[in-house]
């Protein structure tokens, strides 16, 4: 027996333009398709906000998060609006705080609220953010954009676009817990 009979068959020959024109065609439906999933693998599917930043993205709109009813005191409820994504918490005094979704850390991609450990996580590239939504753990440097929010008429409107100063934060004493 020849070593030339273990080898196996070389498969139906094709030219070597065929082959190219071939890996061509899947590395093009391997970008497109790539392409169509990556609003979904960044969380950020149809979300606009300005992510901490001090100028609006979008011209400033009102749009409604639900009526009063719907957000329970001391809690953090996540609405996804077409126009973006916000999480709206309910105080005791019934006044209402709004933080965008979106991590400051790079403007695109959405925290999620862990409610166990009462902070906002951003998946992406670790930052965490207290319920206030000041950072606790960078990378991101600003905190989550607070947003302007008012009750007309028995319902919760948050403005998108709109961007609500940050006082000043004091510098913590020597020793003192940060």
């Amino acid at each position: 027996m020849k070593k030339s009979d273990l080898r196996p068959s070389p498969p139906e020959a094709r030219s070597r333009r065929e082959f190219f024109r071939a890996a061509a065609d899947c590395a093009a439906c391997t970008g497109a398709g790539f392409l169509l999933l990556l609003p979904m693998l960044s969380g950020r599917a149809g979300a606009q906000s300005n992510g901490g930043g001090d100028k609006p993205v979008t011209e400033p709109k009102w749009v409604d998060a639900g009526e009063v009813a719907k957000f329970p005191v001391d809690s953090v409820v996540k609405v996804e609006r077409p126009e973006g994504a916000f999480f709206v918490t309910k105080r005791k005094n019934n006044t209402f705080f709004v933080l965008s979704a979106i991590c400051s850390h790079e403007s695109k991609y959405q925290v999620r609220w862990m409610e166990q450990q009462k902070v906002f996580l951003c998946l992406t590239h670790g930052a965490l953010f207290d319920a206030e939504g000041e950072v606790k753990k960078g990378p991101a440097k600003r905190p989550l954009a607070l947003l302007p929010v008012r009750v007309q008429n028995n319902k919760v409107q948050v403005q998108i676009g709109g961007v609500v100063p940050r006082p000043a934060r004091k510098p913590a004493a020597a020793g003192a817990p940060s």
